[in-house]
C-alpha cells in the first residue's frame, strides 16, 4: 500500500479546514492537515452529510498532494485519513460509511468516536433517531466492508486522550456521562421535555446523543481550536446542561484562540456565553450553520465576538508555533 502523506513534508503548520455544504442548512466537516517535518497526518472531524461535500474537498486535497509528491492518479496512491468522530448523527457521519470509506484512493488508518448510549432501545423511543443504534452500526459495517484492519477507538465516559502532533497534540473529551442512562434521562425529560411530550418518543434519541457528544481540541503550540461537536446548551436559566458540567469539569484545558460554536451555531443552542467563556481574549467563534447569521451571530455580536460563518465557504485557520492566520474565503 503506497502513501501519499509520507512524501509530503511540512514546516509544522496545522492547517484546518472548515468544509461548508451548500445543500445543506448546516455543515459538519472539519479537515486538520497537520504538516509535519517527515510526513502529512490528515485528520477528518465528522463529514456531514453524504452530499459529496466532503468527498470532493477530500479528492481535490489528494490531486493537489499527488502532483506536489509527483504521483500517478491511481488507487494504489492512497491518502490516509484519520476520523474522529463527534457522534454518530446522520449529519456527521453519513458521509463516512455512504462516500469516504468506501473510496479505494483513501486509507482510514484509525477511527476514534464516543461511546455509545445505554438509552433503551424496547420501543420506548424511536430506535431509528438512535444514532447510536443506527447510523454507528452503518459506520462500524463499512469500516468492516471495507478497511477491517482500522483499529477502531471508543472512548470511556469521562476519558481523555491525547494524540500527538508535531509541536502540539490533539485532545479528545469524552462525554462526563451516559445521559441516556436514569440520571441523565430525567434530567432531559424533565427539563427539555416536560412541555413536550408528543415529542418525547422521536425527540429524546437524539436528545441524548448530542448530550452524549465528543469535543476535540487541536493544539499546536500554545494556539488551538475547540470543537465542540452538537453539545447541549438550551436553557438561560440553568447552569447544569451537558455544556454547563463539561466546562465546569475541564476549564482551561479548553481555552482555545478559536471555537466552533456548538450544534452548528443555531438559536436554539444559546450557548453565545458559554462558547466566549471558551475563548482566548480576541479569540474567534466559527458558525457552521446558514441560519446562524440571524440566530447566535445576533447573540455574538452583542457580547462583542467576532465570528465567521461556514456558509459563506471555506473557513481555513493556520495555527503555528508562533500565531494563528486566518484565511477568508
Amino acid at each position: 500500500m503506497n502513501s501519499i502523506n509520507s512524501l509530503i513534508h511540512g514546516n509544522g503548520a496545522l492547517e484546518i479546514r472548515m468544509i461548508p455544504n451548500p445543500e445543506k442548512a448546516k455543515s459538519d466537516s472539519a479537515l486538520l492537515l497537520m504538516h509535519g517535518a517527515e510526513q502529512l497526518d490528515i485528520y477528518l472531524i465528522d463529514g456531514g452529510h453524504a452530499n459529496k461535500c466532503t468527498l470532493e474537498a477530500l479528492l481535490a486535497l489528494r490531486r493537489r498532494f499527488l502532483k506536489e509528491a509527483v504521483l500517478e492518479d491511481i488507487p494504489e496512491n492512497r491518502l490516509h485519513l484519520t476520523l474522529l468522530i463527534t457522534h454518530c448523527h446522520v449529519d456527521h457521519v453519513e458521509t463516512l460509511y455512504e462516500e469516504i470509506l468506501p473510496e479505494p484512493c483513501f486509507a482510514v488508518d484509525a477511527v476514534y468516536l464516543p461511546p455509545a448510549t445505554a438509552l433503551t432501545t424496547d420501543g420506548t423511543y424511536s430506535n431509528l433517531r438512535n444514532g447510536d443504534v443506527y447510523r454507528r452500526s452503518l459506520l462500524l459495517k463499512a469500516i468492516l466492508d471495507y478497511s477491517p484492519e482500522t483499529p477502531i477507538h471508543m472512548l470511556r465516559f469521562g476519558e481523555l486522550r491525547e494524540l500527538p502532533l508535531q509541536d502540539g497534540r490533539i485532545q479528545l473529551f469524552a462525554p462526563l456521562s451516559d445521559w441516556g442512562e436514569p440520571g441523565g434521562l430525567s434530567y432531559i425529560l424533565k427539563y427539555y421535555f416536560a412541555d413536550k411530550p408528543e415529542k418525547v418518543y422521536p425527540n429524546v434519541p437524539v436528545r441524548v446523543v448530542n448530550c452524549n457528544t465528543m469535543w476535540i481540541r487541536a493544539e499546536i503550540g500554545e494556539h488551538s481550536m475547540l470543537f465542540p461537536g452538537d453539545a447541549v446548551k438550551v436553557l438561560t436559566d440553568r447552569d447544569d446542561e451537558p455544556m454547563d458540567r463539561t466546562i465546569a469539569a475541564y476549564g482551561k484545558l479548553m481555552i482555545s484562540d478559536i471555537v466552533k460554536y456548538p450544534h452548528h451555531g443555531v438559536g436554539r443552542n444559546p450557548a453565545a456565553a458559554n462558547t466566549a467563556s471558551l475563548l482566548k481574549p480576541g479569540g474567534m467563534a466559527v458558525l457552521a450553520a446558514g441560519l446562524a447569521d440571524n440566530e447566535a451571530a445576533i447573540a455574538l455580536d452583542a457580547i462583542g465576538i467576532p465570528h465567521v460563518n461556514v456558509a459563506d465557504g471555506t473557513q481555513i485557520f493556520v495555527l503555528t508555533q508562533e500565531s494563528v492566520q486566518y484565511i477568508a474565503p
